[in-house]
C-alpha cells in the first residue's frame, strides 16, 4: 500500500495531492512542491513534523469505492 500527502492537511488551501511508496518518497516530493508551489527554500523542523504526521496510507480502489 502507497502513501498520500493532502498539501491542504498541512497548508489551507492548497489542492496539491502528492503520492508516493513510502513516506521518505513523500517527503521528498513535499520539499519539491513546498519549493515550487509555496516559495520554500527549506522547511523548518516544525512544518516537517506537520507534513510527516499529515501522510497516510494511500487507500486501495476497494476501499476508495465504498
Amino acid at each position: 500500500m502507497g502513501k498520500l500527502l493532502r498539501c491542504d492537511d498541512v497548508v489551507p488551501g492548497c489542492r496539491a495531492i502528492i503520492e508516493g511508496g513510502s513516506a521518505a518518497e513523500i517527503m521528498l516530493q513535499a520539499r519539491e512542491h513546498a519549493r515550487t508551489a509555496h516559495g520554500l527554500t527549506w522547511l523548518t523542523a516544525g512544518l516537517t513534523i506537520l507534513i510527516q504526521q499529515a501522510i497516510r496510507d494511500r487507500p486501495s480502489d476497494a476501499a476508495a469505492v465504498r
